[in-house]
């Protein structure tokens, strides 16, 4: 009620469809795979909080819960029960079935639902299919309706840096040269560092110039060629496309602004055509069109995570 009050305090046309993070959690002591969470788990639940106040109440939260006492009781004296099902059970799901975030959201959408509310844009990390959940359950109501999913800008950037640090990068991409073993993989995790800060503040530019939006998606592929070019050495992009080089030396040039790369004595790579094409996938990470895109909300799950660490 508070955050419809606040909608329509603004104005909003439409006050009850709402903008949400959701981020799941697990009682497992060990994370197999952070593709198939939770897999140890016997119990999960998703949170999810709104973006719109400063507040970002927790506005639903879907438990999933395999024990039951009773059952366990009753089965350890011969009684043949199976959870969930029997009397005053416990368990909302079978033991054996895995646990879902997309089920979750599902279930955090139905709730919703019941309030008259809808989400229009769903923030989550990049390993969940959450908002494919909500979408299942406004498609069960024959409500063509589809939840956006929008990036966390924290996540992205740490796909960003671990997509770096695995490429295979030629041998003598700094200073010419053959770096092996700890050399190398230290000068990599610089590289992919400062990749993620100089776009970071690209998109914190770009945010500027819209009044916090992101705006002039059509200038990235420039951004993203005269970026490519900064770090190979050729600066003659940057004055009218990179935003935060200014390609003439000095104060107004990324090396000089940067923490990473002039601190261990790299000014500029030396790549091979190999090493482009790697840089150019790294770039697309954040300053694809669609990467832009996804994060135009600024909206992130830290408050669902601070949630989940306190329980």
């Amino acid at each position: 009620k508070l955050v419809i009050l606040h909608n329509e305090k603004l104005r909003q046309p439409n006050p009850n469809h709402m903008d949400l993070s959701f981020d799941g959690r697990y009682n497992a002591n060990r994370m197999v795979s952070s593709y198939k969470p939770g897999q140890a788990a016997s119990q999960a639940y998703g949170v999810a909080i709104e973006n719109h106040t400063s507040y970002n109440y927790i506005v639903a939260l879907a438990v999933q819960n395999k024990l039951c006492w009773t059952g366990a009781f009753m089965r350890n004296r011969g009684f043949e029960v199976q959870c969930p099902g029997h009397f005053d059970c416990t368990a909302s799901m079978p033991y054996m079935q895995p646990h879902s975030e997309r089920q979750m959201a599902y279930d955090i959408a139905e709730q919703l639902s019941k309030e008259d509310i809808l989400v229009r844009t769903l923030t989550t990390d990049g390993d969940t299919r959450a908002h494919l959940g909500m979408t299942d359950f406004y498609n069960k109501l024959g409500n063509a309706w589809q939840v956006a999913r929008q990036d966390d800008p924290h996540h992205l950037g740490s796909r960003q840096v671990r997509r770096a640090r695995e490429s295979d990068w030629s041998s003598t991409l700094f200073k010419g040269e053959r770096l092996t073993g700890n050399a190398r993989r230290q000068a990599i995790t610089v590289l992919a560092k400062d990749i993620k800060a100089r776009c970071s503040a690209i998109i914190e530019k770009l945010r500027l110039k819209e009044n916090g939006l992101i705006g002039n998606l059509h200038m990235l592929p420039a951004i993203r060629k005269a970026t490519l070019e900064c770090y190979d050495g050729n600066c003659s992009f940057c004055p009218h496309d990179s935003i935060v080089c200014s390609g003439v030396g000095g104060a107004g040039d990324w090396m000089y602004k940067s923490s990473f790369l002039p601190s261990h004595g790299i000014y500029h790579l030396r790549m091979t055509r190999n090493d482009h094409v790697l840089m150019s996938t790294v770039l697309e990470i954040r300053l694809s069109e669609y990467a832009a895109r996804s994060i135009a909300s600024n909206s992130s799950t830290q408050k669902c995570e601070s949630f989940n660490r306190a329980v």
